[in-house]
């Protein structure tokens, strides 16, 4: 677990204007009547985790099913539920943000087994930017490390894009999905700490077959693509993966 710790010109403010649009992205549930706020991150457990949310909701059980959409949380909850930015998240006081973090060489498979490759459907915003299905991973992994941050599909950010305001990250929690388990059950001590409502044992939503997943010592079996990746997602690792390794027996 990662705790969480003069005039410019029209072409600069323009710039600005754009960072905020792709970055300034509303990543973050806030709860009306609880001292709750998620940090979403797609392909991170995220519908398990909102699916948990929902027990918090009068209405829970009518939302369960269709708990993943982020409209839901922002529009759909009768007021009790809105998307916020990180910026407006980490001026929250007394409220518990926690998010889930996972390690970005599974975080990019995991993307191109079930997007490029596999049977679901590319992001149009993916799509714009150059990926294309089934191109191969070393062409998709080049293609992702020349993005600009600001133009990447929400499941290619970097976590730590996300989930920082300046240099400053939000959540006061940041499991791991690689030791969900034991994290989720962490988070539930520290939110009863924090007076916070229990959320209850973790539902699992969205888990793939074994046959359905892949392998990371044959995607990164090229040295120079683990390279690429620590690269790009440089900061990432250094925040909540400093040990990742693709090519350590799972």
């Amino acid at each position: 677990m990662t705790p969480a710790q003069p005039i410019r010109s029209a072409m600069s403010l323009l710039s600005d204007a754009l960072l905020s649009k792709r970055l300034g992205r509303r990543h973050f549930i806030l709860f009306r009547d609880h001292p709750i706020a998620y940090a979403r991150i797609p392909k991170v457990a995220n519908t398990s985790v909102k699916t948990a949310l929902t027990r918090l909701l009068p209405n829970g059980d009518a939302l369960r099913k269709g708990a993943s959409p982020d409209r839901l949380w922002d529009v759909g909850t009768g007021g009790r539920t809105r998307m916020i930015r990180a910026r407006d998240a980490a001026r929250l006081e007394n409220v518990f943000v926690f998010s889930f973090v996972r390690d970005p060489f599974e975080r990019a498979a995991s993307y191109y087994a079930t997007k490029v490759a596999g049977r679901g459907e590319l992001p149009r915003l993916a799509a714009r930017d150059g990926l294309r299905k089934n191109m191969p991973f070393a062409a998709f992994l080049e293609r992702v490390a020349a993005m600009d941050d600001r133009d990447m599909d929400d499941h290619l950010t970097p976590q730590s894009v996300i989930l920082r305001h300046g240099e400053r990250l939000v959540p006061r929690f940041i499991g791991r999905q690689e030791a969900m388990a034991e994290h989720w059950e962490a988070l539930r001590r520290e939110l009863a700490a924090f007076g916070a409502p229990d959320l209850g044992p973790l539902p699992h939503r969205n888990r793939r077959a074994p046959e359905e997943g892949h392998a990371l010592a044959r995607y990164f079996a090229d040295p120079g693509l683990v390279r690429l990746l620590r690269e790009r997602y440089a900061d990432d690792l250094a925040l909540f993966y400093p040990d990742a390794d693709p090519l350590r027996p799972r």
